[in-house]
């Protein structure tokens, strides 16, 4: 009787844990993702409200951003990634009102607008023509869109990458680090 006490237990707690964890994501299973695109539903198929991820901003910073979403939608292709051209101040306006994922910047973000721009995340990817590129974004878009986060964690991690075949300086490999705990310690305060 002794001995089914532990194995009880141990039982009890592989069932808890594994009713807990949910469904996996992508890279959680040792098969490739077909080639429909993740079939665990993790990423949606863009096709619900929320789940498409709008970049909009700086034009000098287009050729950066399109090469993440070419690099991207290799990986997850049932997302959604829609990209556009708009003075800053204004794609800045529309991610502080929600309406907008990640806003595409030649600068980094004025007093005023972190301000006005609750939870705001200022990710540094490069430097274009000697102004930086920003990916500005805020924790309310992060929480609404796992695909978001997941766009950004691909634009972070590959930008020296990304900046090479864009014509962008990249980061030196400090400052890529500083990017990186930026949106790590802003997805580790989703929680």
């Amino acid at each position: 009787m002794r001995r089914r006490a532990p194995l009880a237990a141990a039982l009890a707690l592989v069932v808890l844990v594994t009713a807990g964890c949910g469904r996996s994501l992508p890279e959680d299973t040792e098969q490739p993702a077909p080639a429909g695109g993740d079939t665990t539903g993790a990423f949606g198929d863009g096709s619900a409200a929320g789940q498409a991820v709008e970049v909009v901003g700086w034009p000098g910073g287009q050729r950066f951003v399109q090469g993440a979403v070419r690099g991207f939608a290799a990986e997850e292709p049932g997302t959604r990634v829609r990209v556009g051209r708009s003075p800053v101040v204004a794609a800045v306006e529309r991610l502080c009102s929600g309406q907008l994922s990640v806003a595409v910047a030649d600068r980094p973000l004025s007093p005023a607008e972190r301000k006005a721009c609750a939870g705001s995340v200022e990710l540094e990817v490069g430097t274009v023509g000697g102004s930086p590129l920003y990916l500005h974004t805020t924790t309310d878009a992060l929480t609404k869109s796992f695909e978001s986060e997941s766009f950004l964690t691909y634009a972070v991690e590959q930008s020296e990458q990304l900046a090479s075949e864009s014509g962008v300086t990249p980061l030196t490999p400090d400052e890529q680090e500083e990017t990186r705990r930026t949106l790590d310690d802003a997805v580790a305060g989703l929680g």
